[in-house]
C-alpha cells in the first residue's frame, strides 16, 4: 500500500487549475501547458461552482462568454469569490430571480382579488 501511494504521488502531478486574486480570476488551461486567461472581476456577471458537473467553476462574463475550469477544490474557490464578487453567485441571481417573481405573481393576485370585491372585473 505504500509503495502504490508514492508512485502515485510520484506519477501523479499537481496542475493548477485557476487563481483567484482582488481585481481578476486567472485560468490556465490543462491541455494546453502554460496557456492562461485573465479575467477582471468587473467583467464577471455570474459565477458558479458545480452546475451539473462536479468540481468545474464556471465564468460568465458580460459579452455572455463562458469559462470552466475543472478543479478539486471548488469549495476554496467558492468561499474566496462569495467574499469578492458575492452578488454575482448564480445559485443567489436565481434565488432573486424567483423570488421577484413570486412578488410580482402575488401583486396581480391581490389586484384582481381586489377588484372582485370592488365590482371590477
Amino acid at each position: 500500500m505504500v509503495v502504490t501511494t508514492a508512485v502515485v504521488t510520484y506519477l501523479v502531478k499537481d496542475a493548477r487549475a485557476a487563481e483567484i486574486y482582488d481585481d481578476a480570476v486567472v485560468l490556465y488551461s490543462y491541455e494546453e501547458k502554460g496557456k492562461a486567461v485573465r479575467i477582471p472581476l468587473e467583467r464577471i456577471v455570474e459565477w458558479n461552482n458545480n452546475d451539473r458537473e462536479d468540481n468545474k467553476l464556471n465564468f460568465r462574463l458580460d459579452n455572455n462568454q463562458v469559462f470552466s475550469v475543472v478543479c478539486c477544490e471548488t469549495s476554496k474557490a467558492d468561499n474566496y469569490l462569495n467574499q469578492v464578487l458575492p452578488d454575482n453567485n448564480t445559485w443567489d441571481l436565481r434565488r432573486d430571480m424567483i423570488r421577484e417573481k413570486s412578488r410580482n405573481a402575488d401583486a396581480n393576485f391581490k389586484k384582481k382579488v381586489k377588484g372582485l370585491f370592488n365590482g371590477k372585473k
